[in-house]
C-alpha cells in the first residue's frame, strides 16, 4: 500500500466551493479487468487534492467502453460540458505511485502535477510507464511509453529503459503515453485555436495515424498523435521521472528495468549533487 503523506479531514462543504479547481477525473472502465491499485488511488485523490491544492473540486468520470480512442475524446467533451479546469485520465491497468513510500526519490505524481503547473499552465503533464508489445513477455522485454524529439525522417525516438532509469524529475519529452497524464483544460482550446488558424475543420484530439491506406499498420497511437499535435502548437510535454507510473499487463511492471548499476546510479547521485 502506497504511503500518502497524511493530510487533514476534508470538510462537508469541500465539493461545493465554487471558486476552487474543478478537475474532471477520467476512468475508461469498459475493459475486463480493474486492477485494484487505481482504485485505492482514486479512494485517496479526494484527500490528496485537499492536501496539495488546499480548496478543489472534483467529479469522476466512468466511461464505460473499452475503445481507447473514443474514450479520450469523450472524455474531453464532457470535461468541457462539466466545466472543468483540468481533466486527469487514469487507465485500469496503470499503478500511480508505484514507486512511492520505497524509493527515496519518488515524489507524489498529482501534487508533482500541481506545482509544475502553476510554474506554466499551459503544458501537458504525465507519469512514464512501461508497455509491452504481443510478440514481448515478461518485464524484462518491456519499453518505456516515452519519447525525446527524433532525428532525421524520425519524428519520435523512444527512450530506453536503461536511459530512463537514470532521469529524474520532470523532463521535456516530444512524446508520452496518456495512461496517467494531467492536461489543463486550456491545452484543447489552444488546438481548437490553432485548427482555426490553419482551417483543418473539427479534428479528433486523439486519434491514431496509419502508415497505409488499408489502416493495417499504426505508425503513430492516438496518444502520440496528441502529443504531436500539442507540439506543433507550441505546447510543451513533460514526463515526470521521479513519479513513475507501474502498469499491469502479463505482469506487473513497477517502472525503468534493468535498473542501473550501483557504481553508475552513485555516479548519477554525485553528478546531481554538483
Amino acid at each position: 500500500m502506497v504511503d500518502y503523506p497524511a493530510g487533514p479531514r476534508i470538510p462537508p462543504t469541500f465539493i461545493f466551493m465554487n471558486d476552487a479547481p474543478l478537475f474532471h477525473i477520467g476512468r475508461p472502465t469498459g475493459y475486463h479487468q480493474e486492477y485494484t491499485e487505481i482504485g485505492f488511488w482514486q479512494t485517496h485523490l479526494p484527500y490528496e487534492l485537499k492536501r496539495v491544492c488546499g480548496r478543489a473540486r472534483f467529479t469522476v468520470d466512468c466511461v464505460n467502453t473499452s475503445r481507447i480512442l473514443q474514450a479520450r475524446n469523450l472524455l474531453v467533451k464532457r470535461a468541457r460540458l462539466n466545466r472543468a479546469d483540468y481533466l486527469i485520465m487514469a487507465d485500469p491497468d496503470m499503478i500511480p505511485d508505484c514507486r512511492l513510500g520505497s524509493w527515496p526519490e519518488a515524489e507524489p505524481w498529482f501534487e508533482s502535477c500541481w506545482r509544475k503547473v502553476q510554474e506554466m499552465p499551459l503544458c501537458v503533464l504525465a507519469a512514464p510507464a512501461r508497455g509491452v508489445s504481443p510478440t514481448q513477455d515478461g518485464p524484462q522485454q518491456w519499453r518505456v511509453h516515452t519519447f525525446w524529439n527524433g532525428e532525421g525522417d524520425a519524428r519520435l525516438k523512444r527512450i530506453e529503459s536503461q536511459e530512463a532509469s537514470l532521469l529524474r524529475g520532470w523532463q521535456e519529452v516530444e512524446a508520452i503515453g496518456s495512461g496517467l497524464i494531467f492536461v489543463p483544460m486550456g491545452v484543447f482550446n489552444r488546438l481548437d485555436e490553432v485548427a482555426e488558424e490553419r482551417g483543418t475543420g473539427t479534428v479528433p484530439y486523439f486519434d491514431d495515424v496509419y502508415e497505409d491506406e488499408t489502416k493495417t499498420e499504426i505508425k503513430y497511437t492516438q496518444d502520440l498523435y496528441f502529443c504531436l499535435r500539442c507540439r506543433d502548437a507550441g505546447i510543451p510535454i513533460f514526463a515526470n521521472f521521479s513519479a513513475w507510473a507501474g502498469h499491469w499487463q502479463r505482469a506487473r511492471d513497477d517502472g525503468a528495468w534493468p535498473l542501473p548499476t550501483m557504481e553508475i546510479y552513485q555516479e548519477v547521485l554525485v553528478a546531481q549533487a554538483q
